[in-house]
């Protein structure tokens, strides 16, 4: 954990290195002019073997590389690549992050996006897991990635989570009902489909 001068230039250093927010003190620290101003409180997780996750973009070359990946996986298993799940990603209202080995090598990614609901279901704002991939499995890459991009999400303001999964994908089913997810209602484009599965968490206020 740490705090830093909010709005300054080692927020943004920080939060480039993987430091989340998780709120800020008003009024906690003087400035050169005699003033009071906010301090940011920040933290990392710290995963095994050194794993670490940072924000990022899908256009970084770490990120395309394994963003490619995940698409020849999903090609060869289930006939679509699921390329089209970042078309409206946007960094103003999506987060998108890499999950980072000891070595300093890209191992994983995920990303979220706003997730407009029917209004039958109520107002609270939702967001949609996307492109979760990890290279490696049993290392706690999923999970690492997983928890940034909740914390994020909900630093937001969102107070829900949905994805969309295959049921034919057992292993993902697995991960996430470890992680708390559970069955929801199909949303949009996945009505009607028997071969997907929609999933839900709630994230606490």
């Amino acid at each position: 954990m740490l705090d830093t001068w909010r709005a300054s230039p080692a927020e943004g250093l920080y939060w480039q290195r993987g430091y989340q927010r998780c709120g800020f003190i008003p009024d906690y620290a003087k400035t050169a002019e005699g003033g009071a101003g906010a301090t940011r409180v920040m933290f990392k997780r710290l995963g095994a073997a050194g794993l670490q996750v940072r924000p990022s973009t899908p256009d970084a070359l770490e990120a395309q590389a394994l963003l490619d990946a995940l698409s020849a996986e999903l090609l060869r298993k289930y006939g679509s690549d699921g390329r089209a799940g970042l078309a409206d990603w946007s960094p103003t209202s999506s987060a998108f992050a890499l999950a980072w080995n000891g070595e300093g090598k890209a191992v994983g990614c995920g990303a979220f996006r706003p997730l407009l609901l029917p209004a039958a279901e109520g107002p609270t704002r939702c967001a949609e897991i996307k492109r979760m991939y990890a290279s490696e499995s049993s290392r706690g890459i999923g999970q690492a990635v997983l928890a940034w991009l909740s914390h994020e999400a909900w630093t937001q303001g969102f107070r829900e989570l949905r994805l969309e999964t295959r049921r034919a994908n057992t292993r993902a089913l697995r991960f996430y009902a470890a992680q708390g997810f559970t069955e929801c209602a199909p949303w949009g484009r996945y009505v009607g489909r028997a071969e997907s599965v929609c999933l839900g968490l709630a994230l606490e206020d």
